[in-house]
């Protein structure tokens, strides 16, 4: 994925990347009231993030093709 991105893309998915890391890091703190469980669901928030950022990359990449929305068919 990073031989095909350009510098800004690459600082941008590393700002990105801090985002989500001080996320995970303010909600594992946060939740520690909870013990374990806040933990794993701290964990839970960071992947679902991760997820969804993913998700869009994956939606805007899909409609950049050529064939457009006609790709999803060809996989």
């Amino acid at each position: 994925m990073f031989a095909a991105m350009s510098k800004d893309d690459v600082d941008s998915y590393n700002y990105k990347m801090m985002v989500f890391s001080a996320v995970f890091l303010g909600a594992s703190w946060y939740l520690t009231i909870l013990g374990s469980v806040g933990f794993v669901i701290a964990n839970c928030l960071n992947m679902l993030l991760r997820i969804y950022h993913r998700y869009r990359i994956k939606k805007q990449l899909i409609i950049a093709h050529p064939l457009g929305k006609a790709s999803i068919h060809l996989a």
